[in-house]
């Protein structure tokens, strides 16, 4: 009876060690804030899914597996502690251009992972899902008791119980950036109390998500007027005596307009020009190109200099103010305008102190979000469905 007993206990643990560590993980929801409005009220909140039972692991600087994500990620710490450039690269992902990205890396920087000979110790500290991959964040340690920085990894294991390790967080993409720039934001900001917010936009891995699951997701509200504010190039409205916070939108819009065509380059070249330019203008500088979202073509993104995106707005002729996206420090203003002969999205920034125009935001996570093809789509199809 003893030896019964042994054996099913002995058997247990062995089945326990053989398990799958990803098996084990629970996925949760978890939201955060993003922005605020000026009673203190959340216009904006994003919420990402974490592993909910995973606790800080010390990943082996001398693993040879890679069944899981947790040992991926050791096996290529032991392998950048090794410089095994062959080996690193047989490790990244091909599908989503990690192993072509590797290569081309080690190949302009041989020297790339010699730094690793100095780590001593690597912890994996917070574990979440974006798409099929798995994101970590991981504190490094060398010499010194005292963590020197943390990083962010990703793993995928969507292919036949193979996992890879990821540049998914460095490729470079818009929805990355986003993905980088919050993801501490659930454990630093989160949200107990979820708000009631009536949009969502989401975000997924670009350029391969196997799987619509696990996506970044904002829900945000928006202050529509009660009417859409009217102002077109060929009368003069009263917008000062209706709505005083789109004083400075209108008559910059009046200022281009009054000097459309290739006179645009005089705002920003002559000094009289100039000087009515600062006066609607918070930040106004020429040196940074600003982004545009194109519904003619799909909602593409481009990024204009400041005198292209100056023209691109002396030839609307009609606006719509229709509502805002409030934050902390600025005002998104979400506008239908007559453009090239189209009704298009367009949004603005203005101070929310000053209400002049924005170009610098205080919140650039959600400049980030709002100027992105997703976005706009939101939003147009909102404003189209409220028209």
């Amino acid at each position: 009876m003893g030896n019964t007993r042994i054996f099913k206990t002995l058997f247990f643990y062995i089945f326990l060690s053989s398990y799958s560590i990803d098996a084990l993980a629970e996925q949760k929801r978890t939201s955060f804030i993003l922005a605020e409005s000026p009673s203190g009220e959340v216009s904006v909140a994003g919420s990402i899914v974490i592993d909910n039972l995973f606790h800080k692991t010390q990943l082996s600087l001398n693993e040879s597996d890679t069944k899981n994500s947790i040992q991926t990620l050791s096996r290529y710490y032991t392998l950048a502690k090794e410089n095994d450039k062959a080996k690193l690269r047989k490790l990244s992902y091909v599908k989503d251009g990690t192993y072509s990205w590797m290569s081309r890396e080690l190949n302009s920087i041989p020297d790339k992972f010699e730094g690793f000979a100095k780590l001593r110790k690597a912890d994996a500290t917070h574990k979440l899902f974006w798409g099929d991959y798995e994101l970590f964040i991981v504190d490094w340690f060398t010499e010194a008791p005292q963590k020197v920085m943390s990083w962010y990894e990703a793993v995928i294991c969507a292919e036949n119980s193979q996992c890879h390790i990821s540049n998914l967080l460095l490729n470079g993409k818009t929805s990355s950036s986003i993905f980088s720039g919050v993801l501490t934001d659930v454990y630093v900001k989160p949200l107990k109390k979820v708000p009631t917010l009536p949009y969502s936009v989401s975000y997924l891995p670009k350029p391969f998500s196997g799987s619509n699951q696990n996506a970044l997701v904002f829900n945000f509200e928006v202050e529509w007027l009660n009417k859409p504010l009217e102002f077109k190039v060929d009368e003069k409205s009263k917008l000062q005596d209706k709505n005083v916070q789109f004083v400075h939108l209108e008559s910059f819009l009046r200022e281009l307009w009054s000097v459309r065509g290739n006179t645009v380059k005089r705002i920003v070249k002559e000094k009289a020009y100039k000087t009515s330019l600062d006066a609607h203008w918070l930040d106004f500088s020429t040196r940074n190109l600003i982004p545009v979202i194109n519904p003619g073509s799909g909602f593409s993104l481009s990024n204009y200099t400041p005198v292209a995106y100056l023209d691109r707005l002396s030839k609307i002729d009609e606006v719509k103010v229709e509502g805002v996206l409030h934050a902390t420090n600025e005002m998104y203003v979400v506008m239908t305008a007559s453009l090239l002969n189209q009704q298009q999205l367009v949004i603005i920034t203005l101070d929310r102190k000053t209400k002049k125009l924005k170009q610098t935001p205080n919140n650039f996570k959600l400049q980030e979000i709002v100027n992105t093809p997703e976005f706009y789509r939101k939003m147009a199809s909102i404003v189209n469905k409220r028209a």
